[in-house]
């Protein structure tokens, strides 16, 4: 998995829109990089490569505004929804290195960003911990 590399040309006008923007590349780029330390299974880069391309191809198109947003975070829940959980998950196949949770964490966590607190959202930063595996459900 690779991670998204933040070009010039993917900023926009609007500040707030910028901000959202960079931190989900920010947080999709730590998934990548978790994994890259972690034996994972198969099935984690093909999707974070399906949301990778649904976010670049917003930020390629130069026209990220606050209802491109809505619609990239409803376009994120369809594609966690229709991939999770992981056709490798609790099969031979899974390591229960826990990614799969993890990026479906990040992106949970960002799509209720536009809609908590600031207070809210440092609380939830704060509970964090470091490269460690999702606990399973």
């Amino acid at each position: 998995m690779r991670p998204i590399r933040w070009k010039s040309n993917f900023s926009v006008p609007q500040p707030e829109v910028d901000q959202r923007l960079r931190r989900l590349v920010e947080a999709l780029n730590e998934v990548a990089r978790e994994a890259g330390g972690v034996e994972h299974c198969g099935d984690l880069p093909e999707l974070h490569g399906r949301i990778q391309e649904t976010v670049t191809a917003l930020l390629r198109s130069g026209a990220a505004d606050s209802s491109a947003l809505d619609r990239l975070g409803n376009d994120l829940q369809s594609i966690l929804a229709q991939g999770l959980p992981l056709p490798a998950r609790d099969g031979p196949a899974c390591t229960d290195c826990g990614m799969c949770d993890r990026l479906a964490e990040r992106v949970q966590d960002w799509l209720e960003s536009a809609h908590q607190a600031p207070q809210a959202q440092a609380k939830r930063s704060a509970r964090r911990t470091g490269c460690v595996p999702a606990p399973r459900a």
